[in-house]
């Protein structure tokens, strides 16, 4: 049994449902819907339920930085009760970064080194499995702490295999998301070159465009709304991606993996990102076209190109290695949970 343990929505966690797809039985113990027999609310109380029921034998991931106290608690109690069947993995979703001066504040500064103690202790415990989204992390996770590198499991749910049936979108980017991370940065080429911009995700329409500041650009950006998470065919009419945010310079963002990445890919279209995403860029610099990388200065005269998307020979070269990756990433999944044994 796989219990994943996370202050946030298991069901709508796109990495906790693919991990769930690659070993079961699971169960979450976690702030979101209790739909399955066995689930719970996160609570320290609900930690020592499972910690009992589970005494004999069981798998905890903890997942983020903000499921590090359940998992000190957790190693503590474990140790002390001697209960070393169940077997402990820390899932590091990203870099815990220091807040910078202009966001920081007293009460972040002080959650910041409780975390960072925190993380530090479990980094230094071997018998605690670490797992992470992308090798630059990782490198940075061992230089910080000083520990072995966490084991890399990409954000690659299902394969989609490119449609030979739907009609692409000759002159349209895809944005697919939050509003967090709109490409703002791209209207003006977008609108100089003549092409649009077609984007989905929820709070996205053209009031909230016209509010933001953007009006100008209505007419070259389409909103379809929400989407599912498990239901994105929409993808198949395009054949470029955008994942633009040239201004972020933050570590998380140069290793940055994201399941989109992955669900295009593995649909079989381009991705345009902005050069500060350094890890998706040199992961597929050897399939052309695979991921373009722009940047402010040049984007304008870009934008026409990104239209045109992979070749045949391309995407294939682009399934293969998405596949490879998928594979590798259960391998090491169940490594880390020591299933492979």
């Amino acid at each position: 049994m796989v219990i994943h343990f996370y202050k946030t929505d298991c069901t709508r966690a796109s990495r906790v449902m693919m991990q769930c797809d690659w070993v079961m039985p699971n169960k979450f113990v976690h702030r979101g819907s209790l739909k399955q027999n066995g689930d719970k609310y996160l609570s320290i109380y609900s930690l020592l339920q499972s910690i009992i029921k589970y005494r004999k034998e069981a798998y905890f991931i903890f997942h983020g930085q903000s499921s590090l106290p359940y998992l000190f608690l957790a190693w503590v109690f474990i140790r002390g009760l001697n209960m070393s069947a169940i077997k402990l993995t820390y899932d590091v979703h990203d870099l815990h970064e220091k807040p910078k001066k202009e966001d920081g504040n007293v009460r972040s500064l002080i959650r910041f080194y409780i975390f960072y103690y925190i993380e530090k202790y479990i980094f230094s415990r071997n018998r605690i499995k670490k797992i992470t989204v992308s090798v630059g992390l990782a490198n940075e996770m061992q230089k910080i702490y000083g520990s072995s590198k966490p084991t890399i499991v990409y954000n690659v749910s299902g394969m989609m295999r490119p449609s030979n049936t739907c009609v692409k979108l000759n002159n349209s980017l895809l944005y697919f998301g939050t509003a967090g991370r709109f490409p703002f940065l791209l209207l003006d080429a977008i609108q100089a070159s003549g092409i649009d911009l077609h984007v989905y995700g929820r709070g996205m329409n053209s009031e909230w465009m016209i509010s933001e500041g953007y009006a100008k650009y209505v007419d070259n950006v389409t909103f379809f709304g929400a989407y599912s998470p498990d239901d994105l065919s929409f993808i198949h009419r395009y054949k470029c991606l955008v994942i633009y945010a040239p201004n972020d310079i933050s570590l998380n963002f140069k290793y940055s993996m994201p399941n989109k990445l992955f669900q295009a890919l593995g649909s079989g279209l381009s991705v345009v990102v902005s050069s500060n995403f350094s890890e998706m860029i040199e992961t597929f610099s050897a399939i052309r076209g695979a991921v373009i990388s722009i940047d402010p200065e040049s984007v304008q005269n870009d934008m026409r190109r990104l239209t045109s998307g992979m070749n045949r020979e391309s995407i294939e070269q682009s399934l293969a290695f998405v596949e490879s990756l998928k594979l590798s990433s259960i391998e090491n999944y169940k490594f880390a949970l020591g299933l492979d044994k």
